[in-house]
């Protein structure tokens, strides 16, 4: 074989070679191949999507455990065509709100998690105490409220039949003289109450004043207070924790006449938000449960909302920054939400149509 023919020969056999390798191994493609591809992955996107809007708005909100949900036909003010988000949810935190005590803002300072006696006073899943004086400094009266909540009212009912039986004793002051015997007053769900002699101590301060104890249990919470030299607002205050008490019972309903809240929020649900008071970061310090207290004495259960949750809430709000919260009560129709911030006329409240997240 000359050299002609054997060049040939190789280039026919390298030829038949490269035919059949190529259809099993691509070339990668070209700038405007890739370009094109892009445009028809965008384009079945696009008719995926309008797809799931006609889903969406044939048959209501579709299960795809998201929060993405379509326009509704009337936007709130301020509202946009989809979800805001935000961080933070709804969960109530595991501590009294601040405010929620009777008087607390005229307290000197108020702690969650004090030390309690356990004998008297069992587990609660949460606790808050607070003390003030009353009067002048020469005859200051000292009163120390504590709130305890239970995770069950069963709980509470037998922490109270502990009391009952060692009312004395859990006052702290077991040796003291009785003045006025224990009593049972109609005070929420049940009560008991006892004035005893205050006892020496090394600082030698009101010995012998009158001390009154009082304790209070309305559902699955118990309010405890005492003071001394006794003076009625002990008893005053005692008598009138229990309205806002009703935040903690499972069967807090407004009384009779009164609009009902809506009993179940959802994602992307519209509502007449009534909000009671509003707390945005750098203002005075707010407390909010001043406003929960309030609602709950009239049967309402108030939220501690975070400011992005409620969309369309911001603008009339005036909320500017992502840590505002505010309290608020959820209700059906506008007359309903106007209703209870008329019974409330001591707070800023404002009515605002909402679309609900953070569920």
């Amino acid at each position: 074989m000359n050299a002609d023919k054997a060049t040939r020969a190789v280039d026919e056999a390298f030829g038949a070679l490269r035919t059949g390798i190529e259809p099993a191994v691509a070339a990668p493609p070209s700038v405007e191949r890739i370009a094109g591809r892009a445009r028809r992955r965008r384009a079945v996107r696009v008719g995926l999507a309008g797809v799931a809007v006609l889903a969406v708005l044939a048959g209501g909100y579709a299960a795809t455990g998201s929060r993405v949900a379509g326009p509704p036909p009337d936007l709130p003010p301020g509202a946009s065509a989809t979800p805001p988000k935000v961080d933070g949810d709804r969960t109530q935190a595991a501590k009294i709100p601040a405010g929620f005590l009777p008087r607390e803002r005229e307290a000197q300072g108020a702690i969650d998690d004090f030390d309690y006696n356990r004998d008297c006073f069992g587990e609660p899943v949460m606790r808050r105490s607070a003390q003030r004086f009353v009067g002048a400094q020469a005859d200051q009266t000292v009163i120390t409220e504590n709130l305890y909540v239970y995770a069950e009212e069963n709980t509470a009912r037998s922490v109270m039949t502990g009391l009952r039986q060692r009312l004395r004793a859990c006052s702290g002051f077991p040796d003291a003289a009785v003045l006025q015997p224990q009593a049972s007053p109609a005070w929420g769900d049940e009560a008991a109450t006892i004035t005893l002699a205050k006892p020496a101590d090394g600082a030698g301060e009101h010995t012998g004043a009158r001390v009154r104890y009082d304790v209070v249990r309305a559902g699955p919470a118990i309010f405890e207070i005492m003071g001394y030299p006794e003076i009625a607002q002990i008893d005053q205050d005692a008598q009138g924790v229990a309205g806002r008490l009703c935040y903690y019972d499972a069967v807090c309903v407004p009384a009779v006449g009164r609009p009902v809240a809506l009993p179940k929020l959802t994602n992307g649900g519209e509502a007449w938000a009534a909000v009671l008071a509003v707390f945005r970061p750098g203002e005075p310090e707010g407390l909010p449960g001043e406003s929960i207290a309030a609602a709950a004495e009239l049967g309402y259960r108030a939220a501690l909302v975070p400011g992005g949750c409620d969309d369309g809430a911001a603008v009339p709000l005036g909320l500017t920054d992502s840590g505002s919260r505010y309290t608020v009560v959820y209700f059906a129709s506008r007359a309903d939400a106007q209703a209870l911030l008329d019974a409330l006329p001591h707070l800023p409240g404002t009515v605002v149509k909402v679309r609900t997240y953070c569920l």
